[in-house]
């Protein structure tokens, strides 16, 4: 009884225990840290994306509506039809756009295009993570205006 008590008293092995669950709360929090700002960057991508993929077909709206006052007879522009198209446009000058998938794009009026741009979430792609992520899609919606002539 005596060995028992003294093995309690002594203050060796809470040190050691103490000192290990500190290094894997330091290990989480890092681990959420970069996760998080891995995530926040990616969802800045694809807000930039979707915001030039909308300025971009707003533009060609305008293009559209330009022509069409020179030559009456050409058919109005289809922004469902076109979106894709100008999306892989984006792609050949950017990362991000490469990896991006048009989810919805369309023409609201006249004058305004509305566009929804996903994106696979980087952290579900990791196996340590896999189980844990949060989305496997990231999406950004956007829409641009133009002033069209006449």
């Amino acid at each position: 009884m005596k060995n028992i008590l003294r093995y309690l008293n002594q203050d060796r092995g809470s040190q050691s225990i103490l000192g290990i669950g500190a290094a894997v709360f330091v290990l989480a929090l890092t681990l959420v840290t970069v996760s998080s700002t891995q995530l926040f960057r990616q969802q800045e991508q694809v807000r930039d994306v979707a915001d030039s993929l909308a300025l971009d077909l707003a533009d060609l709206l305008r293009h559209n509506a330009l022509e069409r006052l020179k030559d009456p007879l050409l058919p109005k522009v289809d922004i469902v039809y076109e979106a894709p198209q100008e999306l892989n446009h984006l792609a050949n000058g950017s990362t991000s756009a490469r990896h991006s998938n048009l989810r919805s794009a369309r023409q609201v009026g006249d004058t305004q295009v509305a566009v929804t741009v996903c994106q696979a979430s980087a952290l579900a792609q990791l196996p340590i993570i896999d189980g844990f992520a949060g989305p496997a899609e990231i999406c950004a919606k956007a829409q641009a205006k133009t002033l069209l002539p006449g």
